[in-house]
């Protein structure tokens, strides 16, 4: 009788921690949807690209700089809207530009910078 009831217990434990598995795995296969977006600041004026331009996304902790070539990339950004703004020492910082993010789209943001009254 000891036996009979040891193996139901068993049983029952075993069957109980698998379903539970089943329920945990369920959940992890939940996929959220990365892209990334990439873009290029510019001077207004001469259409030079700008070196070293901070560009933050609002409501993250993303933040790059464009590199030699004026160019900046975001990798791993979930599909959503976004506020963008870029910054530059001597020229005027541009906020508030809207990005919806797509994951079946080319994300790309282009910002042309007016330099600061001196």
């Amino acid at each position: 009788m000891k036996k009979a009831l040891l193996l139901f217990a068993m049983v029952t434990f075993m069957s109980m921690s698998s379903f539970t598995g089943e329920k945990n795995n369920k959940a992890k296969a939940t996929v959220v949807a990365k892209t990334s977006i990439n873009g290029s600041v510019m001077d207004e004026t001469t259409g030079e690209t700008l070196v070293g331009v901070e560009v933050i996304l609002e409501g993250t902790d993303l933040k790059t700089y464009t590199d030699f070539d004026g160019h900046f990339t975001f990798d791993g950004v979930s599909v959503g809207k976004y506020t963008v703004n870029a910054k530059l020492i001597s020229y005027n910082e541009i906020k508030g530009r809207e990005l919806k993010v797509e994951a079946s789209t080319h994300n790309h943001i282009a910002f042309k910078m007016k330099q600061a009254n001196k």
